[in-house]
């Protein structure tokens, strides 16, 4: 069968070989440079080897090469590079567990560290040398926490800066001092974050996009 798995189309990545990553609600579908189907993975019952969810909204490559892909329901998924066997991360009782089953953004932001944003689980910090989640929540009462639970991009830029897209809006990340700083002009659910060439940063928000100029902190809006 060379059609891809599933028609509905959650999420595309391109990999170090120039294969796509084709996330679906049925699935991942790969395909090569040329568009030619390579593989399929996707949920099967009861088998360890396989995803343990259908619905895909993340999907990203470490400095290894090896897959990660984040799933409705499913929780985290890994893929091994060299072998291709799969593991996967779910929430438990251990507090070392990942926070959340509904995953949707992925980010090596150093060798080995990642950060994981969820619906309703807040920003994890996945630290693969020791095999462990930290998770940071929103407070109500400090200023310094995540604006919300619901993360849905998360994008370290060219200066090393850590962005942070969140339901209530754009916060930056201070990674080894664990504080975010609300973009008080970005205060709306924001889905996706951009760097272009001359380093500006671009809000894909729910009701406008808008360009920061973070050197000057200069916003310029482009609305319908």
């Amino acid at each position: 069968n060379s059609s891809i798995i599933h028609n509905s189309i959650l999420e595309i990545f391109k990999d170090s070989e120039n294969n796509f990553w084709i996330g679906t609600r049925g699935g991942v579908s790969i395909m090569n440079p040329n568009f030619q189907l390579i593989h399929h993975f996707k949920f099967k019952p009861n088998n360890n080897q396989f995803l343990n969810d259908n619905e895909i909204h993340a999907i990203y490559e470490d400095h290894n090469k090896n897959l990660w892909i984040g799933t409705e329901t499913g929780g985290l998924n890994f893929i091994d590079h060299r072998s291709g066997t799969i593991k996967h991360f779910l929430p438990g009782n251990n507090i070392n567990s990942i926070s959340n089953n509904n995953i949707k953004c992925i980010a090596e932001v150093e060798k080995g560290l990642f950060l994981i944003g969820t619906y309703n689980g807040g920003l994890n910090i996945y630290d693969s040398g020791l095999n462990r989640f930290e998770v940071l929540r929103h407070l109500r009462d400090d200023d310094s926490s995540i604006s919300s639970d619901v993360v849905w991009c998360i994008r370290k830029d060219k200066s090393g800066n850590i962005w942070v897209a969140t339901s209530e809006g754009v916060d930056l990340f201070d990674l080894s001092g664990r504080r975010f700083s609300r973009l008080q002009k970005v205060r709306v659910l924001t889905h996706a974050i951009f760097e272009d060439n001359k380093n500006m940063i671009y809000f894909a928000c729910d009701n406008t996009l808008i360009r920061y100029d973070h050197q000057h902190e200069e916003l310029k809006y482009f609305n319908y």
